[in-house]
């Protein structure tokens, strides 16, 4: 009786609407390009000794990094939306009255 109890037990997440991260925090589209970037950064260290490809795909890393559902990376993307994308709407009221200057 005591058995049939325990395997009705479920587990669920905190919150059900959360993106499901990987392995370290990492999303599957992040953790694919980084797999991708780790190997042509090996392959180009070794035919030319070249280590700028390793050190843009560990900062891609880092920046793609989520803690808690927020990186840096979607905060980039936030404020460059924010600065260059976005519309900017402003509503100036029509009328002021004189009493507020007084």
């Amino acid at each position: 009786m005591n058995d049939e109890l325990n395997d009705n037990i479920f587990y669920y997440p905190e919150n059900l609407t959360e993106k499901t991260t990987y392995i370290a925090g990492w999303e599957w589209w992040a953790i694919l390009i980084i797999a991708i970037g780790v190997l042509l950064s090996a392959i180009l260290i070794v035919l030319m000794g070249l280590f700028l490809p390793l050190i843009f795909t560990l900062i891609f890393a880092i920046c793609t990094l989520q803690i808690s559902g927020a990186s840096v990376y979607k905060f980039i993307i936030v404020i460059s939306n924010f600065v260059f994308a976005d519309q900017q709407i402003y509503f100036w009221s029509a009328e002021r009255s004189q009493e507020s200057y007084d």
